[in-house]
């Protein structure tokens, strides 16, 4: 198999930490090696966004970040990138995208394997996450069949799907600078006159539309428009993709509020193909009623139907089956049967018709993804007595309708475990607001843009040690903190964008050692913060944005101040440094904070 350079661009454009981090991760973490990673900054300059960014790839020297006209659109980023880029291959992805472990490698071996194929295509997830339960599709729903060249872009949605070999990009022209989100598609048809393109239906892919993309539609229909004019010779000769491309335009002109267009996309679909569009609108129209009376009887209905996990038969099976209920749309409600102790790592994710679950007090872990992007969860019952000790990563990660959560008594809890539960107001254990004393670590993002918690509090006898990056990244409801235990190092990001956060308590504040980087950057309502004695450095951009910070006292082990770090604290007028041997950025307050150095 070769060994050749894989280059991964990450486009970056109205990216978020949660997002973006979560995206790198994913492709350092590849099976595959060699592979550069160039990081584009396509956001204005010096916007929050950009600034984030560049502070989020401090910690990773590896990485080439550029920056460019945001201006650009993404094809023409591309050819820009091109350009510089060595290597055979390339891969493009934005900052809501997400690889499978095995992606580059399952890519390459099949480049590698048809050495005439110029690029390699693969299925996935696509996940709108502006919609209310975050709808997830497949990205190929067939590969069993032989393909036409308009086949090829239905396929192609979103560019992570595609590893291209650079050679043939370049000999091709490049993408097209005219078209955005179809460029893809637009490329594999150009590279399908003259080269192979590999098309597998393996899911080995997420990606998202997040709510920062309200145009999305309207870019969708102004590059539809542009794509049909561009290959009309393909939609006149294939009648059945040429009804497909009207159905999307009148979809996509509705969506839009285009009605002009929207009554002509109609009307040539009637005299193209009168007895099919008459037939889509009586479907329509009975999906509609069919929908109406569902809502009617889930509102009316006082029968709660319980689905019981179907096992197999032998008692001796105790953990259910992995993946087993992936993606489901027929589960509204589970009692897990007393028997079971484990349940598997993916088991119910992505099962967002899911309502209610009932875990029973033998189950001693819930492992990775269990029930991720379970959308409509609302209901996590464990029963009395229970033995859960350990919750893996992501397990009710994008759970955004679960309101309240009572938890038993868990020593351990994953990377992301509750991250994008959105509505998360309330977290409990063993009915108490404190969080469990055995917890010695709160990991990596594991309640990252919970935008509904309210209050966070550990007891005197906690263990815990560790607050890991971006634990609470996000929480901009978030008022109280309370931390008596010993903690010893807050990792970077851990209450950034916290905007509520008015109370934020170390009760051993001492044992604190270390502090990251923008830990508490953008907690606008935070007006006060003791830091720790025996700290030697503040990060940069420790407390940017604090815009309500009054008064610092800087201890005397402190020997560096860094960048930005106490910039854009508007009422932060008084700074008193106990140390003269402290070296302090030119850059780490704004012009009107007065700071008065003492000390020998």
């Amino acid at each position: 198999m070769s060994n050749s350079l894989l280059n991964i661009v990450i486009i970056a454009k109205m990216n978020t930490s949660l997002n973006f981090l979560a995206t790198l991760e994913a492709i350092l973490n590849q099976d595959y090696q060699p592979i550069k990673i160039v990081v584009v900054d396509a956001n204005e300059e010096n916007s929050l966004y950009s600034i984030g960014l560049q502070e989020d790839l401090s910690s990773y020297l590896e990485v080439e970040y550029i920056k460019l006209d945001p201006s650009f659109s993404m094809a023409k980023i591309r050819n820009h990138i091109l350009d510089y880029l060595d290597g055979e291959y390339v891969a493009f992805l934005t900052a809501n995208d997400n690889w499978m472990k095995e992606t580059a490698l399952s890519h390459i071996k099949l480049l590698t394997k048809h050495p005439e194929a110029a690029a390699s295509c693969m299925g996935g997830i696509l996940i709108d996450e502006r919609k209310r339960n975050h709808y997830m599709k497949p990205l190929i729903k067939k590969e069993d069949k032989p393909l036409s060249k308009l086949d090829l872009y239905k396929m192609i949605k979103r560019s992570a799907q595609v590893v291209y070999k650079i050679k043939a990009l370049k000999l091709i022209g490049g993408f097209d600078e005219e078209l955005d989100n179809l460029c893809d598609g637009d490329m594999v048809i150009r590279l399908s006159y003259k080269y192979k393109v590999i098309i597998y239906a393996k899911s080995l892919c997420e990606c998202r539309i997040t709510e920062a993309f309200l145009d999305y539609e309207l870019r969708l229909y102004l590059d539809y428009k542009k794509f049909y004019m561009k290959h009309m010779n393909l939609f006149i000769v294939n009648k059945k993709v040429q009804e497909e491309f009207y159905h999307k335009m009148i979809y996509l002109t509705r969506k839009n509020y285009m009605w002009l267009d929207y009554l002509l996309y109609l009307a040539i679909n009637f005299v193209k193909h009168p007895i099919k569009t008459t037939g889509h609108a009586c479907n329509y129209i009975t999906k509609l009623l069919k929908n109406i009376i569902s809502s009617l009887r889930m509102k009316f209905s006082v029968i709660n139907e319980t689905v019981k996990i179907k096992l197999n038969k032998l008692k001796s099976n105790n953990n259910l089956s992995n993946q087993m209920y992936v993606y489901s749309q027929n589960i509204r409600n589970i009692v897990i049967p007393e028997y079971i102790r484990t349940i598997k790592k993916g088991m119910f994710y992505g099962c967002d018709q899911l309502v209610s679950i009932e875990i029973p007090s033998t189950v001693t872990t819930i492992e990775a993804h269990a029930f991720h992007n379970c959308t409509n969860l609302r209901s996590v019952i464990f029963k009395d007595n229970s033995r859960l000790s350990k919750i893996g990563d992501y397990a009710f990660a994008g759970c955004s309708s679960l309101e309240e959560l009572n938890l038993p008594l868990v020593s351990s809890i994953g990377a992301y475990t509750f991250a994008r539960c959105y509505s998360l107001k309330k977290i409990t254990f063993a009915s108490s607001s404190v969080f469990p004393s055995d917890l010695e670590k709160i990991p990596p993002y594991a309640f990252a843009a919970c935008k509904s918690l309210l209050s966070v509090e550990f007891g005197a006898n906690s263990m815990l040690e560790t607050i890991d990056k971006g634990a609470f990244f996000g929480c901009s409801s978030l008022q109280r903190v309370i931390i008596s235990g010993r903690v010893k190092s807050l990792g970077a990001y851990a209450f950034a964008y916290c905007g509520k956060l008015n109370s934020l308590a170390f009760i051993q504040i001492d044992a604190l050692e270390s502090i990251g980087k923008a830990a508490f950057m953008f907690c606008e309502n935070l007006a006060y913060f003791q830091l720790p004695s025996g700290l030697e450095r503040i990060p940069a951009r420790t407390f940017y944005g604090c815009s309500k910070l009054k008064y610092m006292k800087i201890p005397k082990k402190v020997l560096s101040i860094n960048h930005q770090a106490f910039r854009k604290c508007d009422f932060l007028s008084n700074v008193l440094v106990l140390s003269a041997d402290v070296i302090i950025s030119q850059t780490a307050f704004d012009k009107h904070t007065q700071i008065n150095i003492q000390g020998n």
